[in-house]
């Protein structure tokens, strides 16, 4: 099961790296990557989860015990 907040795209996430870790390097941007603006209801995932965190919030989460420095 996948679940997130809101709409983002690789570019986004690019974005975040880059700057979470501004020593490593990161590709250069996907050229003409939109967003997916899929329309989902996420009610029931904030019930359970009490709440979403930020794509940052998130990402930190996921990556800040891996060595990317």
């Amino acid at each position: 099961m996948f679940a997130a907040a809101g709409p983002y795209n690789i570019n986004e996430i690019l974005q975040i790296f880059r700057k979470l870790y501004p020593a490593k390097a990161f590709p250069a941007n996907v050229e003409s990557e939109d967003r997916d603006l899929s329309q989902i209801d996420n009610r029931r995932g904030q019930e359970l989860l009490g709440g979403w965190r930020t794509l940052e919030e998130s990402l930190k989460a996921n990556t800040e015990g891996l060595y990317l420095a």
